[in-house]
């Protein structure tokens, strides 16, 4: 049974391979337990690898319109599947878990590898094995790992007393030159249990975003840790994408800006007011207005900054009163313009009139006397 559902799905793939080729991820299994066990097995994987979360139950049927291909080991004792990544990916979201939607900049990664001998830093044009697997889990996951070109400006700047010293700044400082939106800080040592692999995320500010310890087979930490370096990510990305897609009346962090709501700004000179009291805490001097509620107007303020920091900085301030989240009164406020000239009058300096010159009114009116 098992041999035929195998030779089935070969001649069955056969045929589709003839189409367009997809991104692919492709799974190892031992086939002495049966086809379906092991067709089973790497399904399991290959959705686990995919989700942020522990994905439910699966079921055999599911590989319908997902498997790619399968092929046999040389000593007939294990098959590869391979799955269409994106169909993968839309299974994941299907099962109510939720799949890393990847990264358009690669992540720079600060590297300190540890051995009996020496400490140090690992570059570019020499990755060890445990780099190069996790830089193939990370890219099953749908992002990229850069590793620093290790030349003189770099070994300037960071030093394996840096790295494992957690000077961010330093770190941070140091990683302008490749214009990452995150880096990775981290330590591996290999020992009799395995591999320990000690990391830490930070967006390009320097602000940490994850880390974690991690210990066992190199393959498998590699892969746990790309998973929770994509988990750290989506945390960050997350709000930002939901600002960014929200519309005007989104509340959050945006790509590149924090959006507020603010009540009781009735006026101009409030909403001024408002600007020029942000640009005293360090923010605001191009913040302007997105959206208008009944209950409040949404101001975009232009930042690369932490929002959490802002956000408390307005929470102590005695000018604003927090309503809800990303949601403040101002205190103060001028009140609804009032109206000065209620109603039509002779002309005076404090209203706006138009006038004709006298020779072309006279010359009108001439015109329509003939």
């Amino acid at each position: 049974m098992g041999l035929m559902r195998f030779l089935h799905l070969s001649l069955c793939l056969l045929g589709a391979a003839q189409g367009v080729v997809a991104a692919q991820v492709s799974y190892e299994q031992d086939l002495r337990q049966g086809v379906d066990r092991a067709l089973s097995m790497a399904l399991a994987a290959a959705v686990s690898d995919q989700a942020l979360e522990v994905p439910p139950a699966l079921r055999l049927d599911m590989v319908e319109g997902i498997l790619s291909g399968v092929s046999l080991a040389e000593n007939g004792l294990a098959a590869r599947f391979a799955f269409d990544g994106e169909r993968l990916k839309s299974l994941v979201e299907d099962l109510g878990g939720h799949a890393f939607t990847g990264l358009e900049r690669p992540i720079l990664v600060w590297m300190v590898e540890h051995s009996e001998r020496e400490s140090v830093l690992v570059g570019s044009n020499a990755l060890s094995m445990f780099a190069s697997h996790l830089g193939a889990a990370a890219e099953g996951l749908g992002y990229k790992l850069m590793f620093p070109l290790l030349d003189l400006e770099d070994v300037q700047k960071v030093s394996v007393e840096g790295v494992l010293s957690h000077q961010d700044a330093i770190l941070a400082l140091a990683s302008q030159r490749y214009a990452p939106d995150y880096f990775l800080a981290c330590a591996v040592e290999e020992g009799s249990e395995g591999v320990i692999f000690k990391w830490n995320l930070y967006d390009k500010g320097g602000k940490r975003l994850g880390g974690a310890d991690l210990r066992g087979n190199s393959a498998e930490i590699a892969r746990g840790g790309a998973q929770d370096i994509a988990r750290s990510i989506n945390a960050a990305e997350g709000p930002r994408l939901e600002a960014n897609a929200g519309g005007a009346q989104a509340l959050g962090p945006g790509q590149g800006c924090l959006r507020l709501k603010f009540a009781n700004v009735m006026s101009l000179d409030d909403f001024l007011g408002l600007r020029a009291q942000l640009v005293t805490y360090g923010y605001g001097r191009n913040a302007r207005i997105v959206g208008y509620a009944q209950d409040g107007v949404v101001v975009e303020i232009p930042t690369e900054g932490d929002a959490v920091g802002l956000t408390s900085t307005l929470e102590q301030s005695a000018a604003f009163e927090k309503v809800g989240d990303y949601f403040f009164s101002c205190r103060k406020s001028s009140g609804l313009p009032k109206d000065q000239l209620p109603s039509m009058g002779p002309r005076d300096p404090q209203r706006v009139s138009s006038s004709l010159a006298m020779h072309k009114a006279v010359a009108v009116a001439a015109e329509f006397q003939r």
